[in-house]
């Protein structure tokens, strides 16, 4: 398969951004995906945070490599009834983040439905992909998922993997600091992004 050379980044608008880039996250009900990106955006956590009906939407711009980034962040229902919606939004997207619970065996060990929808709704050689284990907090004795199991996960699949805590913090900036510098390399080699608004 050849990749039609690309030699500027997408999305080039001048004053409002450098570059932009669609971030999808995905993964089961209540793995924390919402306070994820609310904690990155806002720095907020909300103790009684509710499930994201269908697709919720915030952006972020930041600076690296002193050019300014925004971020499209798409938060996906991990509801069954408001997956085939889901699937719509695959395309376009620059780069995956899903996300599990390490404290829920069974958020692990659905994994292999979102990896599956990726590979059918997805072209993995042009997405950059982070695999979260999320709610890395609170008592090391409720934890059902070590981190060699999500390691071994991650790189079956071709991902990146992270540990995070919204509530602490731990590892949420440094989350997305990844996935921007996996999407700007990326797309200096060259592989072209038909990314659209």
């Amino acid at each position: 398969m050849s990749h039609k050379i690309n030699h500027h980044h997408p999305k080039k608008v001048l004053n409002e951004f450098d570059y932009s880039y669609k971030i999808l996250f995905l993964g089961g009900i209540g793995v924390g995906k919402t306070s994820i990106i609310n904690r990155y955006v806002k720095n907020e956590l909300k103790n009684d945070q509710k499930p994201t009906i269908g697709i919720d939407y915030k952006t972020k711009t930041v600076l690296y490599n002193s050019k300014k980034i925004k971020l499209k962040i798409f938060d996906t229902s991990g509801q069954e009834r408001f997956r085939t919606l889901t699937k719509n939004y695959y395309n376009g997207a620059d780069g995956i983040i899903m996300v599990f619970d390490l404290k829920r065996l069974e958020t692990f060990e659905e994994l292999t439905y979102w990896m599956e929808e990726i590979n059918k709704n997805c072209d993995k050689d042009k997405i950059c992909l982070i695999l979260v284990g999320n709610k890395n907090d609170g008592k090391l004795d409720e934890r059902k998922i070590s981190e060699d199991q999500g390691n071994q996960l991650a790189k079956a699949y071709n991902f990146i993997y992270i540990e995070t805590s919204a509530i602490t913090n731990l590892n949420i900036k440094e989350c997305f600091d990844l996935m921007v510098h996996l999407l700007f390399e990326k797309n200096i080699n060259g592989i072209e992004n038909s990314n659209e608004e």
